[in-house]
């Protein structure tokens, strides 16, 4: 009875998204840059290093705070 009330587990839009754009990225070779410097990048580093490993490294970090250009070296 309360199994046919459970709303199943779907899949996030968004992460569904991200596994098609980096399947496709991987594929082609193209490249990408991520926006964001702060914590938005650094979630977004953190994702592609944790599921995709070196395989797949952005070209550019871009951000519009000028206090974060170069700052990785």
């Amino acid at each position: 009875m309360l199994r046919t009330k459970l709303v199943p587990l779907t899949q996030n839009k968004a992460q569904a998204h991200m596994q098609k754009l980096m399947t496709h990225l991987q594929q082609t070779g193209e490249t990408f840059a991520i926006w964001g410097a702060g914590a938005t990048g650094q979630r977004a580093m953190e994702y592609l290093q944790r599921n995709w490993g070196e395989t797949l490294r952005p070209q550019y970090i871009v951000d519009n705070n000028s206090t974060l250009w170069n700052a990785g070296g």
